[in-house]
């Protein structure tokens, strides 16, 4: 009975010892395939957000048009927006039109165009219809780069005080 009562505690401690071993290859498998995740190349990770000298997100080409939606605040409704082109060059011409309905007269738009290295503001003129549900129009020549930073604040001035649109294009 001794004989077995020796045997059964080897058994039991060679399992012991076998679990054990397990878990530590176990633990080393997963530390090693953790530590070459978290040493990946850079194109294999996720892309780290562009800077001016690395190359955009491609943009849609040509004149490009949306649905503003979103109600109205401050007697101002803007419907709908173009923008031709929406991914211009340097030096290239541009032109923003923004259709507004306001309750009472609409009396200035602007759009502040930002981008890479600047924020310039311009006026958009009435250019179809009435003050108060009208088309405003806007052109300018393209001074700087759009590699990070795109987009376009619309304020639209009336009576109640107005209201602002921010387009968002990159």
């Amino acid at each position: 009975m001794e004989n077995n009562t020796q045997l059964s505690f080897v058994i039991k401690l060679l399992i012991g010892l076998a679990v054990v071993v397990g878990l530590i290859l176990l633990s080393l498998l997963v530390y090693k395939n953790y530590k070459k995740s978290s040493t990946a190349p850079l194109a294999d990770q996720a892309p780290a957000k562009s800077d001016s000298s690395t190359t955009p997100i491609p943009l849609p080409k040509g004149k490009q048009s949306f649905t503003v939606n979103g109600g109205k605040r401050n007697g101002i409704e803007w419907k709908i927006t173009t923008v031709d082109p929406y991914d211009p060059s340097l030096n290239q011409k541009q032109a923003l039109s923004i259709k507004i309905i306001s309750d009472t007269p609409v009396s200035g738009v602007t759009a502040t165009l930002e981008t890479d290295t600047k924020k310039t503001a311009y006026p958009l003129a009435l250019s179809d219809g009435t003050d108060k549900d009208g088309l405003w129009q806007g052109s300018w020549t393209v001074e700087d780069t759009h590699n990070v930073t795109y987009s376009a604040v619309l304020k639209a001035t009336n009576a109640e005080g107005g209201d602002s649109l921010t387009l968002t294009f990159r």
